[in-house]
């Protein structure tokens, strides 16, 4: 798609989200007082990497005893389910992509958000999106508008002056690179006024039993990702399997979302022994359990290794050719010590990491004495 194309895309976007915002415009619902809309509208990974402080916002001294509303996206729906919804008392789930494209779910979504007035709301983003985040803030009744004083990776430099201004409160954290959860947790303890213990992202879960988990050691191959370009090649993932298999005896289990299934195929083709195929077979709830037993996560860089790590019992291996170094990947050694990013520096190219590159990364933490 060209430039020129692409910015009458942008623009003709923006003018629709305008005119159904202005529609909803001056809305005057009556504020109930303890109560606070949290705004958390970005990708699974950026999810895991925040919610451990959802806790601290519900048990501080500051906002104990405040009803919690969360405006979140529904890809993460049923992982909050599965573990936040003790500190949330309402729920507003957004489809972002509906949201953007679609006038009329858009005006549904943000008629359902404005019907009520909150005493706080809190956007904690740092790189806010002008069109959905800040908008919904700037609609809201509200006594208190807070957010986090980001970058401008999801708008413009004018966007982001104009959204700033929807605020009460600006938050500012270091303007260096620094890795998301870190940010994160400094966003918070300004907020909060109070020092925060929590060094890392984590997740527990019940005990719960799985037919399709197996019962001996094994090893998940994760081949998803949010595109083509972060996607390593099958025929590659297939011959790190029959590395692991072969001389590490580790059971294989493949695993991706329904838009893997045909690359899944022709890893039947590689892959000359048995293995667990489960791409388009496990929710996101699946895969906390299937990877909380698992001794090795092989993956693209997308959401999966993030709860990997947050279940804290994997040795992890990410394939990497992307934006945001520092600030998602790699993760800092503090956090966990057995987890390698392969990568190629300033080179977006993922295929240009070599099989041999793999394994011997693999080697170096599967040999360690």
């Amino acid at each position: 798609m060209s430039k020129l194309l692409l910015n009458i895309k942008r623009n003709i976007k923006f003018i629709i989200s305008k005119l159904v915002d202005f529609f909803i415009y001056n809305s005057s619902s009556i504020i109930k007082s303890r109560t606070l809309l949290l705004i958390r509208l970005d990708a699974i990974g950026d999810y895991i990497l925040f919610r451990n402080f959802i806790k601290e916002i519900k048990y501080s001294k500051k906002y104990k005893g405040y009803s919690i509303t969360l405006v979140g996206n529904i890809s993460w729906k049923s992982l909050t389910d599965e573990l936040d919804r003790e500190y949330i008392d309402n729920f507003i789930w957004l489809d972002r992509g509906r949201f953007s494209k679609n006038p009329f779910y858009r005006y549904k979504k943000l008629k359902e958000i404005t019907s009520k007035g909150y005493e706080v709301i809190i956007n904690p983003t740092y790189s806010r999106n002008f069109l959905d985040c800040d908008n919904i803030v700037k609609l809201v009744n509200a006594d208190e508008k807070i957010a986090m004083d980001g970058d401008i990776s999801n708008s413009t430099l004018k966007q982001h002056l104009i959204g700033n201004t929807f605020y009460t409160k600006l938050i500012s954290t270091d303007d260096n690179i620094m890795f998301e959860f870190y940010r994160n947790r400094a966003f918070f303890e300004s907020l909060l006024f109070k020092n925060i213990e929590i060094t890392k992202p984590s997740i527990e879960l019940e005990r719960k039993e799985f037919d399709f988990i197996p019962k001996d050691r094994y090893v998940v191959i994760f081949i998803g990702g949010s595109s083509y370009l972060k996607k390593w090649d099958i025929k590659r993932y297939a011959s790190i399997a029959k590395y692991l298999k072969y001389r590490y005896n580790y059971i294989v289990v493949l695993s991706g979302s329904s838009d893997d299934v045909e690359q899944s195929k022709n890893f039947r083709e590689y892959f000359d022994n048995d293995y667990v195929d489960l791409v388009s077979k496990t929710s996101l709830v699946d895969m906390l359990y299937l990877l909380s037993k698992a001794d090795i996560l092989v993956s693209n860089e997308t959401s999966i290794p993030h709860i990997a790590v947050a279940l804290n019992n994997i040795k992890v291996f990410v394939l990497y050719a992307g934006k945001h170094f520092g600030r998602f990947v790699p993760y800092p050694k503090e956090i966990i010590t057995k987890y390698c990013l392969i990568y190629i520096e300033n080179n977006f190219d993922i295929n240009l990491i070599t099989i041999d590159m793999v394994k011997k990364e693999i080697d170096k933490v599967l040999d360690e004495k």
